[in-house]
């Protein structure tokens, strides 16, 4: 049991973050409803998803101070460095036993 530790830990890591990103997004939603409707509407056909993630990284949203939103973005790096952390420890203790 304890080998899938590592495992259970990372999944609900990835849960999480998707739960704070759903709740993210509710959020700019509501604070910021322009931006939110001309992000929302495409004329490519993408989804939003995509072009919120790139508003994330580039745009508009890239540009606020919001607490939710740097909150979020040091969980994201937090959670990127534990699944490394817990991968490369993971890959070590499979070659060593």
């Amino acid at each position: 049991m304890l080998s899938y530790l590592p495992l259970l830990i990372l999944i609900s890591l990835f849960v999480i973050q998707i739960r704070m990103f759903n709740n993210l997004r509710k959020h700019l939603a509501k604070k910021y409803p322009e931006q939110w409707q001309m992000l929302s509407t495409n004329t490519l056909g993408s989804n939003i998803g995509g072009s919120f993630n790139e508003s994330l990284k580039n745009g508009f949203f890239s540009t606020i101070d919001d607490t939710k939103l740097r909150r979020f973005n040091r969980f994201k790096q937090f959670n990127m460095y534990a699944c490394v952390v817990i991968g490369v420890a993971g890959l070590l203790t499979a070659y060593y036993y």
